[in-house]
């Protein structure tokens, strides 16, 4: 199955792209997802805190934020969209 990732902000620098395209194997998860994305020990730091996301970060699944729908364990789908940006406060 292929699910499509798009990064935001200073992401679009860490991962030297706006959008990437994986295959994965069926039932594989946003963790799983996340591992492979993961491919450097700086990618890693800027993702992960020990073995939780950092909380300054948002995912979304097809518009929906993933805390929503089962945190990392959420299991991915052919022709899933993913949008991981940072949390972006003001006022």
């Amino acid at each position: 199955m292929n699910v499509r990732i798009k990064f935001y902000a200073y992401l679009r620098d860490i991962f030297v792209t706006k959008e990437k395209e994986i295959e994965l194997d069926s039932g594989a998860s946003l963790a799983d997802l996340l591992d492979i994305l993961c491919s450097t020990p700086e990618r890693r730091k800027e993702i992960y805190d020990g073995h939780r996301l950092k909380p300054h970060l948002v995912i979304f699944k097809n518009g929906v934020n993933i805390l929503n729908i089962g945190g990392l364990a959420v299991e991915l789908k052919d022709g899933d969209i993913l949008n991981i940006f940072p949390f972006i406060g003001g006022g």
